[in-house]
């Protein structure tokens, strides 16, 4: 499987929650894109290098 250096990663968490692992980085994605969906987004947006710059 090609799943096993994420599973390395993730062995704690469920398969449920790489899903959810997944759409965030896809969250990350858009917020770097400047756009900010609530006060967590902003907190990450500082975090993905200053979102809108």
């Amino acid at each position: 499987m090609v799943h096993n250096n994420r599973k390395r990663r993730y062995h704690r968490f469920p398969s449920s929650t790489i899903t959810f692992l997944k759409e965030i980085t896809a969250l990350d994605q858009t917020i770097m894109e400047g756009i900010s969906t609530g006060p967590r987004e902003r907190g990450r947006r500082v975090t993905a290098g200053g979102g809108r710059s």
